[in-house]
C-alpha cells in the first residue's frame, strides 16, 4: 500500500513519484516475486491494466507538472 500512503501524503494521484514507483513495484511483481497465497486472478492481465492506467496518470502528471 506504498502508492495509496503516497497519494494520501501528497494529496494528488497524478504525483509522478508515487506513480513511477508503483510501476516499479509492479515490474518487481511481474518478474516473480510472488502475490499472496490464494491469489486466484490472472497476474499478469491484472498488472497490464493497472501499468496502462498509472502511465497515462504519470503523462498527466507530467503535462500538468506535478512532481
Amino acid at each position: 500500500m506504498h502508492h495509496d500512503n503516497c497519494v494520501l501524503v501528497k494529496n494528488d494521484y497524478l504525483s509522478t513519484e508515487c506513480n513511477e514507483g508503483l510501476l516499479e513495484c509492479l515490474a518487481e511483481l511481474r518478474a516473480g516475486t510472488g502475490t499472496f497465497e490464494g491469489n486466484k486472478c490472472m497476474i499478469d492481465e491484472v498488472i497490464d491494466v493497472i501499468t496502462v492506467v498509472i502511465e497515462a496518470a504519470v503523462v498527466a502528471g507530467r503535462v500538468l507538472h506535478k512532481p
